[in-house]
């Protein structure tokens, strides 16, 4: 009678532990989901400012290219103004997934396909980061270029006072 009191006993803890560990698997999904949304709204954000600046930088390019160059000088300069102005980096919502992975909570995902598809998607995370990186990088590279060509006090006067791009209405010179 004891052996079989101690066995149910034990049973009952076996199948608490469960449905709590399949409760904190849901909350965890749960709070994985928003996480993810939020990173999927800064990154529509993210490539809508990367669109603009390209649009930007191309037409800056073009007119860089042109042999009259300096007769356009008001709109290189306007472009110009938004070849660094943009800089969005991607920061991942990860507090959630730093919880599954270092208290050993990935464990807690049940289906293997869903956990790898959550590692899948911290490694692109990880590299959107470091993609980051590299392009404020670039930009710093770019940022010092610039200031062999353009005059500062000119560039100045491409922005108003809440810090917003504005088309100068005369042709500035280059350095």
């Amino acid at each position: 009678m004891l052996f079989l009191a101690v066995f149910c006993g034990f049973l009952a803890e076996n199948v608490r532990e469960h449905t709590v560990e399949h409760r904190r698997e849901k909350q965890f999904i749960r709070s994985l989901i928003r996480d993810v949304e939020m990173d999927a709204a800064r990154l529509h954000a993210i490539i809508e400012n990367r669109d603009e600046r390209m649009f930007n930088l191309d037409s800056l390019i073009n007119l860089l290219n042109r042999p009259d160059a300096a007769a356009y000088s008001r709109y290189i300069y306007h472009h110009n103004s938004y070849a660094t102005r943009m800089t969005f980096r991607f920061y991942s919502n990860d507090g959630t997934m730093l919880q599954l992975k270092n208290a050993g909570n990935l464990r807690l995902i049940r289906k293997q396909q869903v956990s790898d598809s959550i590692m899948s998607y911290d490694l692109a995370s990880r590299l959107m980061v470091q993609s980051g990186n590299w392009e404020e990088e670039m930009m710093e590279t770019y940022r010092v270029l610039a200031a062999e060509i353009f005059n500062g006090i000119e560039l100045e006067k491409t922005r108003d006072e809440d810090n917003n791009v504005i088309r100068l209405d005369y042709d500035p010179p280059f350095k």
